[in-house]
């Protein structure tokens, strides 16, 4: 049985369950604790918050830590699959994101939890015996820690609302983690074994703070803000009681997210935002140090020993999975292909493993949870048509679309109406296109046409419930589209932690932003669901946007999602029209 400790709430029970293979480990340098009188930090004037009830704004006394040996809890065998550790990610499986234990060869794909909820932005402990992650169990996001040899789980967090992204301090006794107040994000430090006490702000809220990332040594937290316009990469320095926040890495012509410490505490890996997004490290000891590119990819992990650095890799329509060398000309291993949404990982080798292996032999009732792989899909070329059918209670120019995927459109829409509280897709700005009565009509590559595509209605992006991101991707634009939650207490949703896409700001008067065809706008406050995300769930996949975007707003093509299930154009069209039909559009 899982054991259960909770503090004020009463929720569901998960389940942890997984099937392990005979890994073992090895000895591992770890963090200890140094029981000396501590240096205390107090919030500069600036990032001085009023108290509230969930948090305090106090000295935040910290732990001086000196290195010393974590225990291990099962005698090694096996030195190199316990030095290669594995994975935690947290993945979509169905509905809900689930977190998944892997390795690229030791272990395959495995889902360590279930639920009717979803899972988010696990960390493992540094001894390796517990992982915080945040999940909505309770209907909203909350911090939680699973310890892995007791199975006991402890709610952390009382936001109330939404607290996720938890970091831990090297001697595992403290949780960093972000958490929204007044609109803004803002970064909390809880203890981890004193729950009673309330938690104690980082960070103000004039300016969005979050993703965390505690350093080795214990000392430093970097963090990322956007109080200076554009995402930077900061640094709270804990040993300091004024002037404690610096910025570590900015730019007038970049963004900066998901700082991450090497595992010796002397480099810093992160993302870099431009056309697309890359990542870079630097060693941060010392002035003058040189950033070196690794590679695309978002999110970097340290693994293997300082040896490498592994990053989630989102492709247009796809997630995957890839690992840069410490020689930036050399890989891990090369871009693995998840098959579900990946939002964050992370990585630990050692007595993580053996730990998870004494979790399961104290015997989980069920089987395990294994990913069901996707089904491969054979495109139909046969010469058997589809039809269009008509789709109730929707308002288009032509309410219709092939008979061989509109209940796919129907089964999205009803669970997008209750995610959002509101029916977005009710309205579409066009859905199923009849051919054109004159022949020189451009209709090639069209998905409209084909009777699988639909055009969402734009009317929500004039009225500030609907946002866009723009995502590049060797050289072509696409689009991310946000949609706002009825619900704003975050029962729906998630807080954005990126830039959304001004087209107004085209009108300026600034030439870079004209030619640019607009520019990066702030953070918006509130919760907003993933759309994009969710219709790929359903298969519907988002289209390029024509090289001319930047001047001809149809061109972006942000609202044109197509459900190809692995037809070319060509071979969609030949599913609802005749050779005879065909011939007057295409040679």
């Amino acid at each position: 049985m899982i054991r259960r400790l909770h503090c004020g709430k009463k929720f569901p029970p998960i389940l942890i369950i997984l099937s392990i293979l005979s890994i073992l480990v090895v000895a591992c340098t770890g963090i200890g604790v140094e029981a000396q009188s501590q240096p205390t930090v107090t919030m500069p004037a600036e990032d001085t918050p009023q108290p509230t009830s969930t948090s305090k704004e106090l000295s935040l006394p910290m732990p001086s830590v000196t290195p010393s040996p974590l225990p291990l809890t099962q005698e090694t065998t096996d030195t190199k699959i316990a030095d290669e550790g594995y994975f935690v990610l947290a993945m979509r499986d169905g509905e809900h994101h689930h977190l998944f234990a892997y390795h690229p060869v030791n272990y395959p794909l495995t889902r360590l939890t279930t639920g009717e909820f979803d899972y988010d932005y696990p960390a493992i402990s540094p001894d390796g015996s517990t992982l915080a992650f945040c999940a909505n169990s309770t209907g909203k996001w909350e911090v939680y820690t699973l310890n892995l040899l007791t199975g006991l789980e402890v709610q952390v967090s009382q936001a109330d609302g939404y607290a996720c992204a938890p970091t831990w301090s090297p001697d595992g006794l403290w949780l960093a983690y972000e958490t929204l107040a007044d609109g803004k994000l803002i970064i909390l430090v809880h203890s981890a074994t004193d729950r009673a006490t309330p938690p104690m702000r980082l960070t103000g809220r004039a300016s969005n703070n979050f993703d965390p990332a505690w350093s080795p040594e214990g000392r430093k937290i970097a963090f990322v803000t956007d109080r200076n316009g554009r995402l930077e990469i900061w640094l709270a320095d804990l040993n300091v009681a004024e002037n404690r926040l610096n910025p570590l890495i900015t730019s007038s012509e970049a963004s900066f997210t998901s700082p991450d410490w090497s595992l010796d505490g002397q480099s810093l890996a992160w993302s870099k935002i431009t056309d697309q997004s890359v990542i870079e490290r630097r060693n941060i000891k010392g002035s003058g140090q040189e950033t070196i590119l690794l590679g695309a990819g978002s999110k970097p992990i340290w693994m293997i020993n300082d040896q490498g650095t592994a990053a989630l890799l989102v492709t247009p329509n796809g997630y995957e999975l890839i690992a840069y060398h410490d020689n930036p000309t050399r890989l891990l291993f090369p871009a693995i292909h998840l098959p579900g949404e990946v939002t964050s990982f992370d990585w630990q080798s050692g007595s993580i493993v053996s730990n998870m292996a004494t979790f399961v032999e104290r015997g989980i009732s069920g089987d395990p949870f294994t990913l069901v792989p996707e089904e491969s899909i054979t495109p139909n070329t046969t010469s058997e048509r589809s039809s269009l059918v008509s789709i109730y209670d929707l308002k288009a120019p032509e309410a219709s679309l092939a008979d061989t995927i509109d209940d796919r459109f129907m089964a999205m829409r009803e669970e997008l109406n209750q995610e959002l509280g509101w029916d977005f897709l009710g309205i579409l700005q066009s859905a199923a296109t009849s051919l054109p009565a004159d022949d020189e009509v451009a209709i090639h590559n069209n998905w409209l046409y084909t009777g699988r595509g639909i055009s969402v209605n734009l009317d929500p992006l004039d009225a500030g419930w609907m946002l866009v991101s723009r995502e590049d991707f060797t050289g072509r634009t696409f689009w991310r589209v946000w949609l706002k939650c009825m619900a704003q207490d975050g029962t729906c949703g998630i807080p954005l932690k990126e830039p959304v896409w001004d087209f107004n700001a085209r009108s300026n008067n600034e030439m870079d932003e004209y030619e640019n065809g607009g520019d990066t706008g702030a953070i918006p406050e509130g919760y907003w669901f993933d759309f994009t995300a969710f219709a790929l769930r359903y298969g519907w996949e988002r289209l390029p946007a024509a090289s001319n975007w930047r001047n001809y707003f149809p061109a972006t093509n942000m609202s044109i999602f197509a459900l190809k299930e692995g037809l070319t154009w060509q071979q969609a069209m030949e599913q609802i029209y005749s050779s005879n039909e065909l011939e007057r559009f295409l040679p």
